[in-house]
C-alpha cells in the first residue's frame, strides 16, 4: 500500500474510528459484518450505513495491509486530531511496537 492509498483508507475510516476500533480491525475472527453491526451500534457516531461500510471495510485493509504502524503513527503525530486520539494512538503505538 502507498502513502497515497495509506492516506486515503486512513481517511476513510476515520482517525478516531481507526483508534478506537485499532483491536476490532485487527481481530481476524471477526467479519465484515461484525464489524459494521459494531460501529452501528456505536452511540457516539450518526454515520448512514454506506459511511459504516467503508469505514468497516479501510480500517480492516489497513491492518490487512500491514499498515496498522504507519496508521497510527500518522493519527499519533497528525497536527490536525484531536488530543484523546492523538494520545490513544500514541498509547497503542508503545503498547504494540515498542
Amino acid at each position: 500500500m502507498t502513502n497515497n492509498k495509506l492516506d486515503r483508507a486512513l481517511q476513510s475510516v476515520g482517525m478516531i474510528t481507526f483508534v478506537d476500533y485499532f483491536e476490532k480491525f485487527q481481530d481476524a475472527s471477526l467479519t465484515h459484518k461484525d464489524l459494521v453491526d459494531m460501529l452501528k451500534r456505536d452511540k457516539n457516531n450518526n454515520y448512514k450505513k454506506s459511511s459504516i461500510i467503508a469505514k468497516a471495510s479501510n480500517g480492516r485493509l489497513i491492518c490487512k495491509m500491514s499498515q496498522d504502524f504507519d496508521a497510527l503513527k500518522t493519527t499519533a503525530f497528525a497536527s490536525h486530531a484531536d488530543k484523546t486520539t492523538i494520545a490513544k494512538a500514541r498509547l497503542l503505538l508503545a503498547e504494540r511496537y515498542q
